[in-house]
């Protein structure tokens, strides 16, 4: 983002916009995919069932850290070391700027 002048709030929107369809038609279909087997009663499905609830669901959560999570995380990062490298400006500091600035004036 900064490497190409983008904001990094513009930067995770429009990440997040351009990876939305793909990430969540991904996970939708392997969700579906594996409902049949969930829902069968049969005793030879019976050992299957919680290893397809089990990915089933884990998919749906890693989709939505994948869309939520990681934006917010990165964004909240990006703002924490902003504050870092901030320098404070002291009373004296200020003062110089402003003795420049009606110089210049």
């Amino acid at each position: 983002a900064c490497a190409q002048g983008i904001p990094v709030a513009q930067a995770i929107r429009q990440a997040g916009a351009s990876r939305f369809r793909p990430i969540l038609l991904t996970s939708l279909t392997t969700f579906a995919g594996l409902t049949p087997l969930m829902m069968e009663k049969s005793v030879q499905a019976q050992f299957l069932i919680p290893m397809a609830v089990s990915l089933a669901f884990g998919v749906m959560f890693a989709t939505t850290v994948s869309l939520v999570l990681i934006p917010c995380a990165y964004h909240i990062l990006e703002d924490i070391k902003g504050l870092f490298q901030r320098k404070p400006q002291t009373d004296q500091t200020q003062v110089t700027n402003e003795a420049e600035a009606t110089d210049v004036a």
